[in-house]
């Protein structure tokens, strides 16, 4: 089985977003809270969990840069800090740092940091291979505050080294590293949305009309053509298709939320 830390009280200085119970217990806490409290809080905090895992599979298979879960990260960076605390306390006091249930939950809060941040590293990653294509206004929505800023630092950065290398030798006209003539000519460089993605449909969804467009120099039938997706595997060219399908589809062996 999986092995799941429980939830913390609160963040040292953000409010949490919904009230929960301390259920990892400290030598001098207050009583625990009921059974059926804890099994609540148990089960809500399992689906942190697997909402982290989610998100960063999803991140790590999908071509483009997916809406950043502000919630998950604050909600898991929580239970980070407090199981830290908790640990930290355990080992000040002198106690065994053998028991199996300490080396599992150290064990356990490793595995989580290292994949909360894998997702983050995974979004700058994107945002560093592709950052005039992010810079527009509405993808900037997908980005976290702190996102914004470093890629709109990195860029300034980049732009400067390369005015000062080598675009202020060239001709006033030749300087644009934004310049797009048509579909075929564009200096900015995006992700490839044409890329072949694994699906696996986790329901029933019928009969619909995504758009796919074929790259150039693929011949393909014009117009659209009718999808109909059941349960069970399947193998889709467009990434597109996930805006369409939701919650029913996992792309790469992952859900798409």
């Amino acid at each position: 089985g999986q092995t799941y830390f429980l939830p913390a009280q609160g963040h040292i200085n953000q409010p949490v977003q919904r009230p929960r119970q301390r259920l990892y217990h400290r030598p001098g806490d207050k009583p625990m809270a009921s059974q059926e409290e804890e099994v609540d809080e148990e089960e809500s905090f399992k689906e942190e969990v697997d909402r982290l895992i989610r998100r960063h599979r999803n991140e790590k298979y999908a071509p483009e840069l997916l809406p950043y879960d502000k919630e998950m990260v604050h909600n898991i960076s929580e239970v980070l800090h407090f199981v830290a605390e908790a640990l930290e306390e355990y080992r000040s006091n002198g106690q065994a740092k053998d028991l199996p249930h300490h080396y599992l939950r150290s064990t356990e809060a490793e595995r989580l940091t290292y994949m909360l941040s894998d997702y983050l590293r995974l979004r700058l990653w994107k945002l560093s291979k592709y950052p005039l294509h992010y810079m527009d206004p509405q993808r900037q929505m997908m980005l976290s505050s702190a996102e914004r800023i470093w890629l709109h630092e990195f860029w300034d950065n980049k732009r400067m080294h390369f005015q000062h290398r080598f675009l202020a030798a060239l001709p006033e006209k030749k300087q644009a590293l934004d310049e797009q003539v048509d579909d075929n000519l564009d200096m900015i460089r995006r992700p490839q949305m044409d890329t072949h993605i694994y699906a696996r449909i986790c329901g029933d969804v019928g009969t619909i009309s995504p758009s796919l467009h074929a790259s150039p120099g693929v011949s393909s039938t014009p117009g659209t053509k009718d999808l109909r997706l059941f349960e069970g595997p399947a193998k889709s060219r467009s990434g597109r298709a996930q805006a369409e399908l939701g919650d029913v589809v996992r792309m790469g062996g992952v859900f798409i939320a």
